[in-house]
């Protein structure tokens, strides 16, 4: 019986689609992997949309230059025609799942899973192992015969199911709760600008939680005594500040990764805050650092 490509080793099972479902949905490939530290792929020319759950260890993935780093209990997506790369981490190299798909519906249940353009990450809010059994449950029929065709289609949309219901259950908890005071508000701010401050501006986490602008500005500073902008601001330099001193990669590569497109606007505006640039704050503040410490970062 002829079977589509399956690649299995003691940490990695993945299998190939050869037949098209249709022009709808196609299922391309689906697997398990538990990576090995440092390991990496680069996703620039990869067709379609590679949907991935970790269940275990960390990460970082970098999407058209800009790093994030990621853990268990988080899901991220490759999109086609993005300059993509992820890669495991040293020390807790993660575990995850992954179907890939494209097709006409495709861009469309990304949208409704939250994987709107210029997000590529989410936390699942969903037993990340839910997603493992459905993908378990393909790699287990990998016959091309007309009822597979059906079951693995069905577990795509299962898969696709999943990931659109974690983002509205995430937004139930986060979004519209009569309960919900102004307290509740600033602390969900405050988690969704650490963990995404270089992607994002205060619209952003306004819409996430579900208050407009105004409002959110009012009462952050009521709580917090800052603006969200001003915590923003203070986030990204922050992260600055620490790769200036603990890492060698280049000043536009900081900027990437704090979320600013090029060196001049965050040299500018870093000289502003601190009385120095960027170059003069490292060598003044790497003079009390063991050089031998000091995290190398290669250009991926």
């Amino acid at each position: 019986m002829t079977t589509d490509k399956l690649y299995e080793t003691l940490k990695c099972r993945c299998l190939t689609f050869y037949k098209k479902q249709s022009d709808q949905l196609d299922l391309l490939l689906c697997g398990t992997e538990q990576t090995a530290p440092n390991q990496c792929f680069h996703a620039k020319n990869r067709k379609g949309y590679h949907l991935h759950v970790i269940m275990s260890g960390k990460g970082t993935l970098c999407v058209e230059g800009k790093e994030q780093e990621l853990h268990a209990n988080q899901i991220f997506v490759t999109k086609e025609g993005e300059e993509t790369w992820y890669r495991a981490s040293s020390k807790d190299p993660w575990c995850y799942c992954w179907m890939s798909f494209d097709g006409t519906m495709s861009e469309s249940f990304m949208n409704k899973a939250g994987f709107k353009k210029g997000v590529n990450y989410l936390d699942c809010m969903l037993d990340p192992y839910e997603f493992y059994q459905l993908v378990n449950q393909v790699l287990e029929c990998p016959e091309m015969t007309q009822a597979n065709d059906l079951l693995h289609m069905g577990k795509l949309l299962e898969y696709i199911a999943l990931a659109i219901r974690s983002y509205e259950k995430g937004n139930n908890v986060n979004k519209h709760r009569e309960n919900l005071n102004t307290e509740d508000y600033v602390r969900y701010a405050r988690e969704f600008i650490i963990n995404n401050f270089a992607a994002v501006g205060v619209e952003d986490v306004a819409s996430y939680i579900g208050i407009n602008r105004s409002y959110l500005t009012k009462i952050f500073k009521e709580e917090t005594g800052t603006s969200p902008q001003q915590f923003l601001m203070d986030c990204k330099m922050k992260r600055a500040k620490q790769l200036l001193v603990e890492t060698n990669i280049s000043i536009q590569q900081v900027a990437d990764t704090v979320g600013y497109d090029n060196a001049l606007s965050f040299t500018k505006i870093f000289k502003n805050l601190f009385n120095m640039s960027p170059s003069t704050y490292r060598i003044t503040n790497r003079n009390e650092t063991n050089d031998s410490t000091l995290i190398y970062e290669k250009d991926n």
